[in-house]
């Protein structure tokens, strides 16, 4: 498995997953464009190689290599909203990854972070940030 398929593992774990408590909270990837205009929330998911090791010795084509990683989902509402809604969204992302293996992928002990302050000059959004390390192995 290589890094990339690792990641679209991961995407597709919350296209197919995500169930927040209602109402529906839209959701982005990294990279992509996103409006939050008009959003009373949402979410934004990351993955991000961390780095790597040799896990076998043997010949070309036999040797694993242990990949690492983090999943990273930033958790926004509106200020007006309250930590309580940040945090019922912070743990439904944590649920989502945290000691799950998707496919190959084996993601461990996560943290969700609340940050209780405004992250806008125009203080409308609050955030909370769920990191969830991960493995995998590639042979090469």
């Amino acid at each position: 498995m290589t890094f990339n398929e690792a990641r679209e593992i991961l995407y597709q774990h919350l296209v197919s997953n995500w169930s927040p408590p209602s109402p529906a909270v839209p959701y982005t990837f990294d990279g992509e464009s996103f409006d939050s205009t008009g959003k009373a929330e949402y979410i934004h998911l990351s993955v991000r190689q961390t780095g790597s090791n040799q896990h076998t010795l043997g010949d070309t084509g036999n040797r694993v290599f242990r990949r690492r990683g983090l999943v990273f989902i930033q958790v926004f509402v509106q200020a007006d909203r309250g930590l309580l809604r940040l945090d019922e969204l912070g743990k439904t992302a944590l649920d989502l990854y945290e000691g799950k293996t998707i496919s190959q992928v084996a993601l461990h002990d996560g943290v969700y972070r609340e940050r209780p302050e405004t992250n806008k000059s125009d203080g409308t959004w609050r955030r909370g940030t769920v990191t969830v390390p991960f493995t995998f192995d590639e042979i090469k």
